[in-house]
């Protein structure tokens, strides 16, 4: 699959369409809509912010939300800009997005990528939209830069079952500072941070081309 498959023909208004999104193909609703949903929300049900998470934080520090989601708003606004977001489109409506960014240059020279976090609008969850973005972002990354190590971070369950699946890829535990991108995430964190994203279960899943399978039909030393 390439690049130019980004965009495939549709034969109905419901069929979805990925897409580069652009400031001229995103609503504003759209966009805000999708950016609030991914501040107030994790990757699943179980570890959804609840209302009285939501009460407790806007006692401790008033707006404190709605400033995450102003933030948010506008680096994903800027991602756009800067042609680093996908989108899955369905009608007129942005069903899904999901980014990528180059990360840093490790001493070796090595590129690093990441694929950041998506959000679906909740009236289109569970149609695998976020999983065949992801797949697309994935491949944009390749095509940019081949040999680019490409990390993502989770916690979810869900997510961590369906990178164990995928050729290249390795999970290393956030202790694992043998890894230079655990090592070059970790040194960015005070202790207290890395000790509850330890607890909570994050682990880092990195992608090196050199970790890939032969070629089928490849001859064996």
């Amino acid at each position: 699959m390439g690049i130019e498959d980004i965009k495939p023909k549709t034969t109905s208004a419901d069929e979805p369409i990925f897409i580069e999104a652009t400031p001229d193909n995103i609503s504003s609703d759209d966009l805000e809509k999708l950016v609030r949903h991914l501040v107030e929300s994790f990757f699943d049900e179980p570890n959804r912010i609840t209302e009285g998470t939501r009460l407790q934080v806007a006692d401790v520090q008033p707006g404190l939300m709605e400033e995450v989601f102003q933030r948010r708003l506008a680096s994903t606004k800027q991602m756009i800009a800067d042609g680093k977001i996908l989108a899955c489109k369905v009608g007129d409506k942005t069903a899904a997005i999901c980014g990528y960014d180059k990360a840093y240059d490790l001493p070796d020279g090595k590129e690093v990528y990441t694929i950041m976090t998506g959000s679906t609008a909740a009236e289109f969850e569970g149609r695998g939209f976020m999983k065949n973005l992801t797949a697309r972002t994935f491949e944009k990354i390749r095509t940019t830069a081949p040999q680019a190590l490409i990390y993502v971070m989770t916690r979810s369950e869900k997510i961590k079952a369906m990178q164990k699946k995928l050729p290249g890829w390795k999970e290393y535990p956030l202790t694992d500072e043998s890894n230079p991108i655990v090592k070059a995430y970790t040194s960015t964190k005070t202790k207290e941070k890395l000790q509850r994203e330890i607890s909570e279960g994050y682990v880092i899943f990195v992608f090196d081309p050199a970790n890939l399978p032969p070629p089928s039909g490849s001859a064996s030393a």
